[in-house]
């Protein structure tokens, strides 16, 4: 007689993501990718299982109620469901609002030091432009250079440093430390005067 298997479960199977997704991250990339087929079949067999379950809890619910229609905690919504929902909420609200209420609300958000007019916000981005731009230390240009220098000095550590190709030649992983090196200084440099 065939012995029967028991069902997969959904903890079970994320128990498997847990364990799967610390190989990906611990495994170079071109076995990393080996992975990739083992994720997605759990990923497929995961939303079977919860498919299943929703229709069971629906099919449950419908038998206990009679009603097809009160089943809303066995059949959740998705986030877009959700999101529309909420949007037409809010939008009915926006138009039902009175001007005595708007003129609450705007005072309230007129009196939040947190929360500062548009116009200011404007004026304050007008004086960043005069005194050297957006680029210049304290702007946001100076900011997206920071944070550029940043993820070309991991990228150099994790692609280059790292790489068994550079490792195995003494005199290319002493330039890619010094490449490594030089962007660090840089961040150093553009971070004393912008932060």
């Amino acid at each position: 007689m065939p012995s029967r298997k028991k069902p997969v479960t959904v903890e079970e199977i994320d128990m498997w993501f847990d364990l799967l997704a610390g190989c990906i991250r611990d495994s170079p990339p071109a076995q990393a990718e080996l992975y990739t087929p083992i994720w997605r079949a759990l990923e497929r067999e995961r939303a079977q299982l919860l498919e299943h379950r929703r229709i069971k809890d629906a099919a449950a619910c419908f038998l206990n109620t009679g009603n097809k229609h009160t089943y809303t905690k066995a059949n959740p919504m998705t986030d877009k469901e959700k999101w529309a929902r909420a949007r037409a909420k809010a939008m009915k609200n926006l138009r039902e609002i009175t001007p005595e209420e708007d003129a609450k609300i705007t005072a309230d958000a007129l009196a939040d030091p947190d929360n500062p007019p548009a116009e200011e916000l404007f004026a304050q981005a007008g004086a960043a432009a005069a005194a050297g731009g957006d680029y210049a230390p304290g702007g946001f240009g100076c900011h997206e250079a920071l944070h550029a220098t940043g993820i070309v000095m991991n990228l150099v550590e994790t692609a280059l440093i790292d790489h068994p190709a550079i490792a195995a030649k003494p005199e290319w992983k002493q330039r890619a430390e010094q490449a490594h090196r030089a962007l660090f200084d840089l961040y150093q440099a553009i971070g004393t005067e912008h932060l």
